[in-house]
């Protein structure tokens, strides 16, 4: 398996494809939002784009469901005071 990122390494880390990593707000480390990317994908800021945001949105559709998208959504947005991402 390589990077979905780049496809060029191997994952070796956990990135928050969809919405960024915030303390203390544990339902953005569910599977939903984690992608396994390399290292070097990671630590760019290529990943962290609105169409980037956009495109895992759709691999994680794809790959868990619209529904189980849309129900982790909702939790999310029980959890803020602005919706963080809507997907298109």
């Amino acid at each position: 398996m390589l990077c979905p990122n780049c496809g060029k390494r191997r994952p070796s880390v956990l990135h928050h494809g969809i919405i960024s990593r915030k303390k203390g707000y544990t339902i953005l480390d569910r599977e939903e939002n984690l992608i396994p990317t390399c290292f070097e994908c990671n630590d760019s800021r290529e990943m962290d784009t609105y169409d980037s945001k956009q495109r895992w949105w759709r691999v994680q559709v794809e790959r868990l469901g619209l529904d189980v998208m849309n129900e982790w959504l909702i939790l999310v947005n029980l959890q803020f005071t602005f919706p963080p991402f809507i997907p298109k």
